[in-house]
């Protein structure tokens, strides 16, 4: 026979478990509605974008010159510079590539 503080002891493992089932169940339910609305979301422009994306490429172009992998010319656009130190930076592993549309 079982003692009293054996079965309290297991009443209130069972309670915890679920306890943690239905907070992972009403996780997985926010998780579902916030994944459904992830296509309405919209990011606001910063106001000072320009400025932010021209100190991150001369950032890029800095350290994929310091890494010997490229020597960028005067004549290279800034779209071909920035999708370039982006590969290097996921060929890296520094960043994770952005998912696919």
């Amino acid at each position: 026979m079982a003692d009293i503080g054996s079965v309290a002891r297991w009443q209130s493992q069972r309670a915890g478990s679920r306890r943690a089932q239905c907070r992972s169940w009403v996780f997985s339910r926010r998780a579902r509605s916030l994944a459904a609305r992830v296509g309405e979301w919209h990011m606001k422009k910063l106001k000072h974008e320009a400025e932010l994306f021209k100190a991150a490429l001369l950032a890029g172009v800095r350290y994929a010159e310091g890494r010997n992998a490229v020597e960028f010319e005067a004549s290279d656009s800034a779209s071909d510079k920035g999708l370039y130190v982006y590969r290097l930076l996921v060929h890296d592993k520094i960043i994770a590539p952005m998912p696919g549309d």
